[in-house]
């Protein structure tokens, strides 16, 4: 995670020496950047001194609540129907119902009028959980993404190594780790950057394994670097 904080600070530290030519010291703490992926936490407990707390589905914070947007499916397991049933996605997913003969009343064109749909919405959630418990979680999924909706199903972190998405987009690397003779399943980049590639190119270093380059950038010789070990600095 410090790494990608690294490159967001060099990215801007560039920018700006292009604009007025000068450089800067860049800092950056790994600590620091791990504590701002907790999202609201630290600005949150920095600012009201309040503690949030995980909420299932929706985004941390100090009040507590029951999940809202998660359905349980025929098959066991959760979709995650985030976003909500707004107007444009509404009748996309009536369509999906009438498929299985399940729309009931929704069919009605006047539940398309975003006021009378805002009106119903509690009734019309309450419709969509029971008719979502009789179908499998992937084909949730799938037919409302289809539709626009940006549902998703809840998944166990295993279950992504079989994903077939994941698998076709290269996300998944296998990293050789020598020191072990063996090869890892590696989470990738976040994105398929077309311009700038990334890729992980080997495992990270073992304690010590890069002093040599390292410390050759600031002219350390293998004399020098035995000596900073005799005195228990590296």
């Amino acid at each position: 995670m410090g790494s990608y904080y690294a490159y967001i600070a060099i990215t801007a530290a560039l920018h700006y020496s292009n604009l007025t030519g000068e450089g800067q010291y860049l800092d950056c703490s790994v600590h620091e950047a791990c504590a701002l992926t907790t999202e609201s936490h630290v600005p949150q407990w920095i600012y009201a001194k309040q503690v949030v707390h995980r909420q299932t589905g929706r985004h941390a914070n100090a009040r507590g609540g029951t999940p809202r947007t998660q359905f349980p499916t025929g098959d066991g397991r959760f979709v995650n129907t985030g976003g909500g049933i707004n107007a444009g996605r509404f009748k996309s997913v009536v369509e999906w119902m009438k498929s299985h003969d399940a729309a009931g009343e929704w069919d009605d064109p006047q539940y398309e009028d975003p006021n009378v749909l805002q009106e119903h919405q509690a009734r019309f959630v309450d419709h969509l959980r029971n008719f979502i418990a009789t179908v499998s979680a992937d084909e949730a999924f799938n037919s409302a993404q289809q539709g626009g909706a940006p549902w998703g199903i809840v998944r166990a972190p295993n279950d992504l190594l079989d994903d077939d998405h994941f698998r076709l987009r290269g996300f998944f690397p296998e990293v050789e780790h020598p020191e072990l003779t063996q090869r890892f399943t590696y989470s990738g980049a976040a994105a398929i950057y077309s311009a700038s590639p990334w890729r992980i190119y080997r495992r990270a270093p073992l304690l010590g394994e890069d002093n040599a380059t390292v410390y050759g950038d600031f002219s350390i010789d293998a004399l020098g670097l035995a000596n900073l070990k005799v005195a228990g600095v590296v």
